[in-house]
């Protein structure tokens, strides 16, 4: 049991985020403490129709692999049971009703005798599985190496989301430059070369390239290729229509996917884009205003190469490049159109009339805003294409003032910034301003302004253009609605209660949260402390930087110092390398100290230094660290009385008793507890694979008559432990009854010692047992089943003494 919770300790401290040595630790470590001849991980497929090796360690040969591929429909036994199975531990793997399918080809194969599985689950849903293969005799498995395995799967599933949320992280950071590359470039031959630069980051195929359409024959031309192979296709290349699969999906936003080119006949086998190597490509559409402009065409060396997560990723920049492609060709036009213009009116002077109707007929038909101003910024002239946007008549907009048609929050900006620098500048490009319609619609607007002056510079008139960009904006902010969805981990729905003392709390948290005053939080163990420290900090300004956690009772005191502060290599015993503490890490986060009550003396002063300055030194070390860190403390102490104690030191209470929240123990809020126990239910229900619909009212009514001593956390741990026992879809009273001597409404104050007494009781009894030995394999902490170090902090804050 030491050695299994020793291995979870260094997996748990291995601080590396790439996957592929996660899963290597995880592996090499689950072979070594289990003792078996062969430990793998897998995970299904997109299509959930096949398990993908993703680690494999041979421990008997010092091998690594990965890639073998399980077909589901050969297994189906094995997949059934490993979708029920919190864990399937087959002693002899051969005649074992979910492993026998293994037998022939491959347990007789490799020599194995034993199979211990455990399901890989995220959200309730297995999503792989951790193997375990014993060779030699056949072996049963025991509870503790089936929990050791199930806490190894629970390690692998904490490193895939750490890598799933890093890998969206990236892609939202790519996908942002991808944006302003795309906003910065100018033609769209530009625009194509800086999409597709950030494009190749994220997707790895083997072949970008964005075709754009002529007119509407249905013919298109490359504007970009990037390429890792020899093409004969390159920027400028002319492409029929037969090279895009199905023109009216593409207009509907359609993506065409071609999972395998040597299955579709030569009619068909887009030649245009397809090369010897290339098997398999996705053309996804370029929509702008609803019109098909061109496609982004992916190329792979593989048949299925294109995942979900490519399209998806595809669609997203082709969103932003459409638009802009579409606003480049609409500026080549107006300023083609524009030149036109010019030639024009200075050819034919003498048919003044005539080039005024031919100016509005292009005023009018050209496909962007357009209008023009008097120097007090009065309409004086409008194109049709202005007037169908907005949605007003000529004889509505003509006189007026342009800010009656700007939304009112940039209305300031229009008249303070804009027009003076239009008017000291005489011209302004590119800013972005919001109109209102007639209906009261917002759009929003890309524009760019010119004075027109007579031969001694006086001001005519200014002319603006305007492009349509609110699809862009739209998508832009669905973005950034991802981004702070991917870092919000916790807010207030995460802590359950609707008691008025709850409400209160709440109201403090939003009050203080925004500040980066210092905030104590008070109450007994198991009130959920750290619920509220986490929504302290995701509400705050640093919610974009890490809360780091330490729980200063839970390490020894001569280690303390150094997980807070650090040390420097040689600085003591064991101190083989530089290592820094956890303010360091906190920089311009949060650091949240639990029981801080707990901090020895001579910390406490550390502590206080770095309260007052924000500054401190390694241990060992010489050189000041300079922090920028908002604490946030915990206890279950009385801390005044501490001081009166001489335990605790005064000036650092008064630093740290800022802004104090008591969070009060369960039996004060019983109004909660019903709410509580359906949402505990409810949430290990769907953990486990289960279907509870609910309590049975005499269980609710028992639960709230509790006093609970160890507040919601025992309540949270009780509920698990019931909602494993019910085997129905109501939970019933004797699913608690099970884990006590009574039943739990016949269980009042006085009949359990409180959860404090009841542990000083059995460590005494312990120490009585073993006389007086902590350590060693006849102590007191083999025997209590933890570690030394971990009894010794208990027994000093429980003031026993060996």
């Amino acid at each position: 049991m030491a050695s299994f919770q020793t291995a979870l300790v260094e997996l748990a401290r291995d601080e590396s985020v790439d996957l592929s040595h996660c899963l290597e630790k995880i592996c090499s470590v689950g072979a070594s403490v289990l003792d078996v001849a062969r430990t793998s991980v897998w995970l299904f497929n997109d299509s959930q129709s096949e398990l993908v090796c993703k680690h494999l360690y041979d421990r008997q040969n010092n091998l690594h692999n990965r890639g073998a591929v399980l077909d589901i429909a050969q297994y189906p036994h094995y997949f059934e049971a490993l979708q029920k199975a919190r864990t399937i531990a087959a002693s002899d793997a051969s005649t074992h009703p979910a492993t026998a399918e293994f037998a022939f080809g491959y347990l007789d194969t490799l020599g194995l005798a034993s199979m211990l599985d455990v399901p890989v689950r995220r959200e309730g849903r297995v999503i792989g599985v951790v193997c375990f293969e014993h060779a030699g005799s056949i072996r049963p498995w025991s509870d503790e190496e089936q929990s050791f395995a199930g806490s190894l799967a629970d390690l692998v599933t904490l490193a895939l989301e750490t890598d799933r949320r890093l890998r969206y992280t990236q892609r939202l950071k790519i996908l942002r430059q991808t944006d302003r590359a795309i906003l910065s470039a100018g033609s769209a031959s530009e625009i194509a070369q800086a999409a597709l630069a950030g494009f190749q980051e994220l997707v790895p195929c083997k072949r970008l390239s964005i075709a754009l359409f002529e007119g509407g024959t249905g013919a298109a031309t490359l504007i970009g290729v990037v390429s890792d192979q020899p093409t004969a296709l390159a920027s400028g290349s002319k492409l029929e229509r037969g090279s895009f699969g199905d023109l009216d999906n593409l207009r509907q936003g359609i993506p065409y996917l071609v999972p395998d080119l040597g299955k579709l006949n030569r009619t068909e086998s887009l030649a245009a884009l397809e090369s010897d190597r290339i098997q398999a490509i996705a053309s996804i559409p370029l929509r702008a205003l609803g019109r098909l402009v061109g496609t982004l065409n992916l190329g792979y060396e593989e048949v299925n190469g294109f995942t979900a997560e490519h399209i998806e990723i595809a669609q997203e920049v082709a969103d932003s490049l459409a638009v802009a492609i579409h606003q480049a060709r609409l500026n080549q036009e107006i300023q083609s159109h524009a030149e036109v213009l010019e030639q024009r009116v200075a050819a034919r002077t003498a048919e003044l009339r005539e080039s005024e109707e031919r100016l509005r007929s292009l005023y009018d038909n050209t496909p962007v805003m357009m209008h023009s101003l008097d120097e007090a910024g009065r309409i004086i002239e409008i194109n049709q294409f202005w007037l169908d946007n907005l949605g007003y008549r000529r004889s509505e907009v003509i006189g007026r003032p342009v800010l009656e048609f700007t939304s009112p929050e940039f209305r300031d900006a229009v008249q303070n910034v804009i027009i003076p620098r239009l008017a000291r500048d005489g011209f302004i490009r590119d800013v972005e301003v919001q109109g209102v319609k007639k209906n009261g619609d917002l759009i929003d607007l890309i524009a760019s302004s010119v004075v027109r002056r007579d031969a001694h510079g006086l001001f005519l008139h200014s002319q603006t253009f305007m492009v349509d960009v609110t699809e862009q904006r739209r998508a832009q902010r669905e973005n950034f609605y991802l981004q702070e969805q991917l870092q919000s981990e916790l807010n207030f729905e995460e802590i359950v209660g609707s008691a008025p003392v709850m409400q209160r709390i709440f109201s403090s948290i939003e009050m203080v949260a925004p500040t980066d005053s210092t905030v104590l939080l008070l109450g007994e163990t198991g009130t959920g402390k750290e619920l509220i420290a986490r929504a302290l900090h995701n509400r705050s300004r640093r919610r974009q930087s890490v809360m780091v956690k330490l729980n200063c009772g839970a390490l020894p005191a001569n280690l303390v110092e150094s997980e807070l502060f650090g040390h420097e290599k040689g600085s003591f015993t064991g101190a083989v390398a530089q290592k820094k503490g956890r303010f360091e890490l906190a920089h311009r986060g949060t650091m949240f100290l639990d029981e801080v009550g707990e901090l020895p003396l001579e910390t406490q002063t550390k502590l206080l230094r770095v309260l007052q300055e924000q500054e401190f030194e390694r241990i060992g070390g010489s050189q000041t660290q300079k922090v920028d860190v908002r604490i946030i403390a915990a206890t279950n102490r009385d801390l005044e009385q501490e001081i009166r104690r001489g335990v605790f030191r005064s000036d650092l209470f008064y630093r740290l008793n800022v802004f104090p929240i008591e969070v009060p123990p369960l039996r004060k809020r019983k109004e909660d507890i019903p709410v509580l126990a359906s949402h505990f239910v409810s949430l290990f229900a769907q953990k486990m694979g289960r279907r509870i619909h609910g309590l049975h009212p005499s269980l609710t009514a028992q639960l709230v008559d509790y006093d609970w001593p160890g507040n919601v956390r025992e309540l949270a741990n009780l509920l698990e432990r019931a909602v494993i026992l019910c085997q129905g879809d109501t939970l019933q009273p004797q699913h608690l009854s099970v884990t006590r001597n009574r039943p739990l409404a016949a269980a009042g104050p006085e009949a359990l010692p409180t959860l404090e007494e009841g542990e000083r009781r059995l460590i005494q009894r312990a120490l009585e047992q073993t006389g007086g030995i902590l350590a060693g394999a006849n102590g007191a902490a083999a025997l209590l089943g933890i570690n030394r170090s971990t009894l010794w902090s208990r027994m000093r804050k429980l003031g026993i003494t060996s």
